[in-house]
């Protein structure tokens, strides 16, 4: 399945560039909005809604080779944690070295502790009340996905596959339903305190995560019903998506092609030769480690040039900073990363003692 780490490049590289070139960071980036009106990058944040197709997936097959929920939760630590603590130290470091624009600021210790835990920083103010932020923005996506792993192990080592998709497919209805229920029929608002902690962990995205599951057990048993299920509901996920600050027509058709592009893959021959090219499989390849780093180091990044190269056009601005954390992304994902989990692996995933 070479075509998904070739949709995971495809991925990264739409959310960096959407970053780097988009209206997101317009006060902090040279040429402003000048590039915010070209497509791929004027709706590159829709390659998270792919990233969650993928890991649906992806996870659906893990879970299979699982013993249980806590070896494959343990597995999934041993995953993410290495590159995000190297990433996050990076990060804090070059933060604290230099007095480069940053979108909030240098960060505090504290902040470390949404990353490193994979918790939002939400339940930090909640819980503890503490004046907590995330070290980066994009790591939001990671506080979802592991949230999405609780749930669906949960629910797949108990009750089946079967219940865990719908179990994923119920939540993110009941979610995205919630406020306007609670609208219609006049009920107090005190009422959504209780939902404020699942819309924290965007159950309300659980749906993408769900198609990517049925799209791996379609293609485990070669069914076309299951197959046209998870086509259906990566639509669906794509028309009913909603955003805080609302959603335009281009961003809503962005994300329906998301859907297409995503299902188009899981059988159209040509196609998967496109996306098994070696460059996205190099960029999928190291796309954890670049997804973590390129955001706001990327824009750090990018001012450094343009204080260095004054001359330099602008669309050529970021390209330096985003081949630097590209090397750097490939070292940690060919040497520290494997490094690190090396040590932690007989923590996590102790040998079981042969039957006597």
């Amino acid at each position: 399945m070479r075509f998904i780490d070739g949709l995971r490049g495809l991925s990264i590289v739409t959310v960096a560039l959407w970053h780097l070139y988009g209206p997101t960071y317009a006060r902090l980036l040279p040429f402003g909005r000048d590039y915010a009106a070209v497509p791929v990058i004027g709706q590159g944040w829709v390659g998270v809604q792919m990233f969650f197709l993928i890991s649906g997936m992806v996870i659906f097959m893990t879970l299979e080779r699982c013993r249980g929920f806590g070896d494959f939760m343990a597995r999934r630590f041993l995953r993410l944690f290495p590159a995000m603590a190297i990433a996050s130290a990076i990060l804090f470091a070059f933060h604290r070295a230099t007095n480069l624009p940053a979108p909030e600021g240098p960060p505090d210790w504290l902040d470390l502790l949404p990353g490193l835990t994979f918790v939002s920083p939400s339940f930090y103010h909640a819980i503890l009340h503490l004046s907590v932020r995330t070290l980066d923005d994009v790591y939001w996506t990671l506080h979802v996905e592991v949230a999405f792993y609780a749930l669906f192990g949960f629910l797949f080592f108990r009750f089946g596959w079967r219940v865990a998709v719908i179990g994923l497919i119920a939540s993110a209805v009941a979610i995205i339903a919630a406020r306007p229920v609670v609208a219609l029929i006049g009920a107090p608002s005190i009422v959504l305190r209780v939902v404020e902690p699942f819309e924290w962990l965007q159950f309300q995205q659980f749906g993408w995560f769900a198609s990517g599951a049925i799209f791996a057990k379609a293609r485990e048993t070669g069914s076309d019903r299951l197959f046209v299920a998870a086509a259906g509901i990566a639509l669906a996920s794509a028309i009913v998506f909603q955003a805080p600050a609302g959603i335009d027509p281009p961003s809503r058709v962005a994300l329906i092609v998301v859907a297409l592009v995503f299902t188009a893959a899981q059988r159209w021959r040509a196609l998967q030769r496109v996306l098994s090219s070696w460059p996205l499989l190099m960029l999928g390849f190291i796309s954890y480690p670049l997804y973590l780093l390129h955001n706001y180091l990327g824009l750090m990044m990018t001012a450094v040039v343009v204080r260095v190269l004054p001359g330099l056009p602008s669309v050529l601005a970021p390209l330096p900073g985003l081949l630097g954390i590209g090397m750097l992304s490939w070292l940690i994902a060919t040497r520290a990363e494997p490094a690190m989990r090396d040590v932690l692996r007989p923590w996590l995933l102790p040998r079981r003692q042969p039957a006597p």
